[in-house]
């Protein structure tokens, strides 16, 4: 199941259609005549990005947005394994919505999992997980982390603050996984990555 807001017009049209030929519940698609539908332009050249264009507006979602959201979600939750939230401060999560879906997680028995934004941070205390990358991380913990004993300090300061499990994915230095007050250090094998999408 997937959940967001686009706007009235043609891309709107072009995602849902996409959606439909791979069978993709569009369901918790709200329309918001507020804002476009959010388009990324990237320009390739040999394979390498070289640049992306964002046609986006990132203002916060209406109540009356907001209170449809809810509304879905309350059909919706009791019927799925978990619930991933992947926020990228458009203006689609909001502090209630992240209550009520708390709330309705807690009251099916769901886990919450977050890709989240430093700039919500406040928005995301007592879920299941938080993903950060190390940027992210460090702008939620309001610190700086260079070393691996940093980042697990880091990691340790924000799990308890948020009462929320981390993973601080970090690159080619791995991840750090911080979960019932055990850090965990994960290392990675570097790659050639010409599509940070695949």
């Amino acid at each position: 199941f997937l959940m967001g807001v686009v706007g009235e017009d043609q891309e709107r049209g072009t995602l849902l259609n996409e959606l439909r030929v791979r069978k993709i519940n569009a369901e918790g698609i709200v329309m918001d005549d507020s804002r476009p539908t959010i388009q990324k332009t990237r320009v390739l050249s040999k394979n390498q990005q070289l640049l992306r264009v964002d046609y986006e507006k990132s203002h916060k979602t209406t109540s009356v947005i907001e209170n449809k959201l809810i509304t879905y979600l309350q059909r919706l939750i009791p019927e799925v394994d978990i619930i991933i939230i992947s926020d990228y401060a458009k203006g689609l999560i909001t502090a209630n919505l992240m209550e009520e879906i708390k709330k309705l997680a807690k009251t099916n028995d769901k886990k919450v999992i977050v890709d989240p934004r430093p700039i919500n941070k406040e928005f995301y205390k007592d879920v299941y997980l938080i993903t950060p990358n190390a940027s992210e991380a460090e702008r939620m913990a309001k610190a700086d982390a260079n070393t691996d004993k940093e980042f697990e300090e880091l990691s340790k300061n924000l799990a308890e603050s948020l009462n929320s499990n981390i993973i601080i994915t970090r690159g080619p230095k791995g991840m750090l996984i911080f979960e019932n007050e055990n850090t965990i250090s994960l290392p990675t094998k570097a790659k050639d990555v010409y599509d940070v999408s695949g």
